[in-house]
């Protein structure tokens, strides 16, 4: 490797974290440095801690970084201080790192006994790498032992994951070998070892790493359940899946469990899926759960597992009470619809959220009963005018070629939901001969509803309508402090909308502003005070010229109010 090629090798690194790291450079805290291959290893001193294991993996060509990892907080994602620095230490002396890529082959010139006697001595340096020479079958304790042997304080899920994560690869080098018994046992040992700790240090695994490692234990147990024929093996890598899973809803659904149910719908045979159902029904018996009644799948915890195990031996009533309660609408209809029972899925389609509207209602058209939905629809929006059931109608009536129809959904959101991109929307496909008579009925729908004012004003603004905006805007309630100040932004846009053609209103709106304003007593706002006050002189009415000395005579001792006024 060539260490003068630095070019793209701080990519990713702040400004921050290269100067951390060559001020550690400079104290010379990067020590035991050693490489082997494109492999760079060393350790950096961790300031009041233990110091921190270092490696870093180069290029063929030594110009890409292809994976750094740190045993610090921040080092699972390899861009951290003590990488830096140890790429730093390789550029500017690399002659520091003594050569390491004979190791194996030294190892493997020597004897039984000598071999014996490094590891004694490597374990007496390090008395935890006892358990690297430990059978496969203890890989959960090992995990565990990492958990609760670097604790809980600031950089021990780094540590962890630096230190477990050679429990992965055992697994994956396991598998490659054929040895799949050996796989499901470390697997299943890295898995129940980063979910039984990891509640403790959830809060610094900011990047997922040691999460990561639960999860891949899971997809290790999947692979080995799927290459396995042995009946005990097979058995072996379900129960240690289940397990996981259950130590993934203890541990507040880290994400182990997310794949578990596909992966036992996919690879298990019948009786396994026997097997699986009754653990769920005992654990659904241990939290009182009513396991057998369909209704209750979707609070109980793996109840859309249990559902998909049973269904097969379901009734069809107590298959659709399945898909009910677990949210299922579009399997629902669909199930409905195959089984004959049109009325039913017309009003499950009726009943379904908005967002499975357009699944379903494809599904309604296919069958030839696309029109009762269409009817449903349009009495369901009369229970519930949801925006977004509002919308779905609009596009629903535009695509079957009705747009009388869609207008007049337009037109009802726009009273009903008002923004001014829709009422333009709105105007510019109605007929020119018709848009006087829909300006009409759009104002006399704001003013009737009266909510959504802000959205309102605007909209009627946009439309030239000053006066339903300031009727819409009327009455609104004027708070005085320095955090609120004062009249509502809808009123103050109707201001200014009438501050050429109606000047008095604006006045009017202005004059309780300024009044709130100086109520606050707040220099800020004084300023902002003084500001509309010019603007009313501006206006040319005859009431805005008693203004300044209003203020002058109301707040004689407010000497910064005076200041403004005549700034």
């Amino acid at each position: 490797m060539d260490s003068t090629t630095t070019t793209g090798w701080f990519e990713g690194f702040s400004e921050a974290v290269r100067a951390k790291a060559e001020a550690l450079c400079e104290r010379d805290g990067v020590f035991d440095a050693r490489r082997a291959g494109r492999a760079l290893r060393a350790c950096c001193e961790g300031g009041d801690r233990p110091a921190y294991p270092v490696e870093v993996t180069l290029s063929d060509d030594g110009a890409r970084v292809l994976r750094a990892r740190c045993g610090c907080a921040a080092g699972a994602t390899g861009r951290c201080k003590h990488a830096a620095a140890v790429l730093m230490t390789w550029a500017t002396r690399p002659w520091a790192f003594h050569d390491a890529s004979g190791v194996g082959a030294s190892l493997r010139r020597r004897s039984t006994e000598s071999l014996a006697s490094l590891v004694e001595e490597m374990v007496a340096l390090a008395p935890w790498l006892e358990r690297v020479a430990m059978p496969v079958a203890h890989s959960g304790e090992r995990a565990r032992s990492a958990m609760r042997r670097h604790g809980t304080a600031w950089g021990a899920a780094g540590a962890i994951t630096w230190e477990i994560s050679v429990l992965k690869a055992r697994g994956e080098a396991l598998l490659r070998a054929g040895d799949l018994r050996g796989a499901t046992e470390v697997f299943r040992g890295l898995g129940e070892g980063v979910l039984a700790g990891y509640a403790a240090v959830a809060g610094q695994d900011g990047d997922g790493a040691l999460r990561a490692l639960a999860v891949d234990a899971a997809r290790g147990l999947t692979t080995a359940l799927a290459r396995a024929n042995d009946r005990d093996l097979r058995r072996e890598a379900l129960t240690a899946l289940w397990s996981v899973a259950q130590g993934d809803l203890a541990c507040s659904d880290v994400g182990a469990a997310e794949e578990i149910p596909e992966a036992i719908l996919r690879y298990a045979d019948e009786a396994e899926r026997a097997m699986v159902a009754g653990w769920i029904f005992e654990r659904a018996a241990r939290e009182g759960f009513a396991a057998n009644d369909p209704l209750a799948w979707s609070s109980m915890p793996f109840g859309a597992l249990l559902f998909e195990l049973l269904r097969d031996g379901l009734d069809l009533d107590e298959v659709l009470r399945g898909l009910k309660a677990l949210g299922r609408h579009v399997e629902l209809v669909d199930a409905m619809l195959l089984h004959g029972r049109r009325d039913e899925a017309v009003a499950a389609a009726w009943e379904c959220p908005t967002e499975a509207l357009p699944a379903v209602a494809g599904l309604l058209a296919r069958w030839g009963v696309g029109a009762d939905l269409d009817a449903a629809v349009r009495a369901r929006l009369e229970r519930d005018p949801s925006e977004a059931l509002f919308t779905w109608w609009g596009m629903r009536c535009r695509a079957r070629g009705d747009l009388a129809a869609a207008r007049v959904t337009a037109e009802e959101m726009v009273g009903m939901y008002p923004s001014v991109a829709r009422w333009e929307a709105l105007r510019e496909e109605t007929p020119e001969a018709e848009r006087a008579a829909l300006q009409s009925r759009v104002v006399a729908a704001l003013a009737a509803r009266g909510g959504r004012r802000p959205e309102a004003v605007r909209v009627l603004l946009a439309m030239g309508e000053l006066d339903a905006a300031e009727a819409c805007t009327r009455g609104e309630p004027t708070v005085a402090s320095a955090a609120h100040p004062v009249v509502s932004g809808a009123r103050l846009s109707v201001a200014e909308a009438a501050a050429e053609k109606k000047p008095s209103v604006a006045m009017a709106i202005w004059s309780a502003h300024v009044e709130a304003l100086v109520a606050t007593g707040d220099r800020a706002r004084y300023r902002e005070a003084a500001g509309f006050i010019r603007r009313m002189q501006g206006l040319g009415v005859e009431e805005s010229k008693a203004w300044v000395a209003w203020a002058r005579e109301t707040h004689p001792r407010r000497r910064a109010l005076r200041v403004e006024l005549t700034a």
